[in-house]
């Protein structure tokens, strides 16, 4: 393992010293063992950003040994950011075209968190923001105590005004270009059974 590990310090190295010379202090380590083990226990306390770059796999042999980043998603504490192709990224960063960001969201105070920590990407480069919400019809119902039956494919007026305000409030002053996208809660075969459950529950008086 002993020539694997001097090869990776020289090529760390040689990176190292390209990107010194643009003026960013750089230091560098090199460790032994799976990233997703390694890099949370080697990483200073008060990083705030953890960058890995990621690469295709050979078709059918995603499944079977699954992906760095996949899994550094999962264990990091950090916000991930995973680079695909570096010439996007540069050109994003010196100006010369805008970042398109799609945040996933529900209501939750972890949501709330994840687009405050959105905003930092607007002080790099310019951004646009689309915000995504998949709304499950039943659990909305019952948090705004909407009655009548439930039909998946026909999005309930006051349900969308109510969690459009809320997305809203939450986005107000992350970034100065967001669109907000409600889409609803979709799987063919599972909509179609529901929806019958939810009419007969109408029927006997559930709400």
């Amino acid at each position: 393992i002993e020539p694997i590990r001097a090869d990776s310090i020289s090529r760390l190295q040689s990176e190292a010293e390209r990107i010194r010379a643009l003026g960013v202090t750089v230091t560098t380590e090199v460790v032994v063992g799976w990233p997703e083990h390694q890099l949370p226990l080697q990483m200073p306390e008060d990083a705030t950003l953890l960058v890995a770059g990621a690469q295709g796999h050979a078709r059918g042999t995603h499944w079977l040994i699954g992906s760095v980043v996949e899994r550094l998603a999962r264990v990091t504490t950090v916000p991930l950011l995973v680079v695909r192709d570096g010439t996007l990224l540069k050109n994003w960063l010196s100006g010369a075209r805008k970042l398109d960001v799609v945040a996933a969201t529900d209501l939750s105070a972890i949501s709330d968190f994840a687009l405050r920590r959105i905003k930092f990407l607007e002080e790099l480069g310019p951004c646009n923001l689309e915000l995504l919400f998949v709304e499950y019809p039943p659990g909305e119902y019952a948090r705004l105590g909407v009655t009548g039956p439930i039909v998946v494919h026909q999005p309930h007026p006051i349900v969308n005004d109510v969690l459009a305000r809320e997305l809203t409030r939450r986005i107000e002053g992350s970034m100065r270009s967001v669109t907000l996208n409600l889409e609803q809660w979709e799987d063919e075969p599972l909509v179609r059974a529901a929806e019958q459950v939810w009419a007969a529950e109408y029927r006997d008086g559930a709400t």
